[in-house]
């Protein structure tokens, strides 16, 4: 069974090593940035490597598209691995990402 975990998952630095080590994750992560960017005045990997001009993910409006796009990269990169196709379980605020993670 995977979990998506819901808001109060997040840390500074999170995802990074992912960003820097797993081609499949950087791919997916890109294409949320690409989709957010519209949406959002900051950037998504900027936030991650927390630069100087990040905001702070303590707010909603960023941490939540923010876990997203790394729920969304993680369950590409376990798709990746072939263990996509399993059971999972979302909390609340993590379902809206199940609905975006395809063959589910």
């Amino acid at each position: 069974m995977l979990v998506f975990p819901g808001q109060g998952s997040q840390w500074a630095g999170m995802a990074v090593e992912l960003l820097d080590s797993a081609p499949v994750f950087a791919a997916r992560m890109a294409e949320c940035e690409q989709a957010l960017r519209p949406w959002v005045d900051w950037s998504l990997s900027g936030l991650l490597r927390n630069a100087y001009d990040a905001p702070s993910m303590e707010r909603v409006d960023v941490v939540q598209p923010a876990l997203f796009a790394v729920m969304v990269s993680l369950a590409a990169l376990w798709e990746a691995w072939a263990c996509g196709r399993t059971r999972w379980w979302a909390t609340a605020r993590a379902r809206s990402r199940r609905r975006w993670w395809p063959g589910r």
